[in-house]
């Protein structure tokens, strides 16, 4: 049985692996099929290099491989990583979301055409990309920890309504972005979402909905001079050091008519130089 099973092991090693990471190519794009019933496909890369793509890329709506018409519904993990010659993508607006690592050290990229429907902005998707702008489309709910951290190029950023989560240093080391809208309705800011963002402005604006600021959050956000705090219903929970090294004696809190008392009883909150009320 030792000698069946050493033979077979060895002729399992003797196979050849497969040498790509694609189904099909299409006018220099790769895809891969969800599985064998799907008329899906996402965006992938051509071998474990990664380095797939250069220039600008529109990716289409569909595309027909063997006879069958596939459309085109994510940009899978490490599609685009790596590719520093890369400088515009446009994708359709089929697509729902953008996987983990997918433009991950593309540090030539400058603009990037979103679809209308995406929903999920995978982990380090933008990581260290060169986007100098962002206008994220109004169904985004979720951006994964370190979406755009180390984006050093990017001076806007636009984000929708229907974001609820930033996560954990989705931002971090954007050390150009002075304009950042956060959503009315978010809940979640994630830690270190905005660390090292030293080019912010003297406001911050938080919407009505948050519930939770995450330790670090707008550390070294040094322009910050004003947190403005919408929510009338409760106190959402700031962790420590959310706003600074220490405490943020140097920030002005204006917050809903008749909520200062508690907001001064509560910790990071009671620490800010002063509280107002908005009139």
């Amino acid at each position: 049985m030792k000698h069946i099973l050493f033979c077979l092991s060895l002729c399992a090693a003797l196979l050849p692996c497969r040498a790509f990471s694609y189904d099909f190519s299409s006018d220099g794009v790769y895809y891969g099929i969800a599985n064998a019933e799907s008329d899906t496909v996402f965006v992938t890369f051509k071998d474990s290099s990664y380095v797939s793509y250069a220039g600008a890329v529109t990716v289409p709506d569909s595309v027909m491989f063997d006879g069958k018409v596939y459309r085109v519904a994510g940009v899978g993990d490490n599609a685009f990583r790596g590719c520093a010659a890369l400088t515009s993508v446009h994708l359709p607006d089929g697509i729902a979301y953008i996987g983990d690592d997918a433009f991950r050290g593309c540090s030539a990229l400058r603009k990037m055409v979103f679809p209308k429907n995406l929903e999920t902005v995978g982990y380090n998707a933008f990581g260290g990309a060169g986007l100098d702008s962002l206008f994220l489309p109004s169904k985004v709910r979720i951006l994964e920890p370190m979406a755009f951290m180390g984006n050093k190029n990017l001076k806007y950023a636009e984000l929708p309504d229907s974001l609820k989560f930033i996560g954990d240093y989705a931002f971090m080391d954007c050390r150009s972005l002075k304009t950042l809208n956060i959503p009315e309705y978010i809940e979640i800011i994630g830690r270190s979402a905005f660390f090292n963002c030293y080019s912010w402005g003297e406001e911050a604006h938080i919407g009505i909905e948050i519930k939770r600021i995450g330790i670090y959050a707008f550390g070294n956000c040094f322009g910050i001079k004003r947190v403005y705090c919408a929510g009338e219903m409760y106190l959402p929970y700031c962790e420590e050091r959310a706003f600074g090294d220490i405490v943020p004696v140097d920030k002005t809190l204006i917050v809903f008519p008749g909520m200062k008392k508690a907001y001064s009883r509560v910790p990071v909150w009671k620490d800010f130089k002063e509280i107002i009320e908005q009139e």
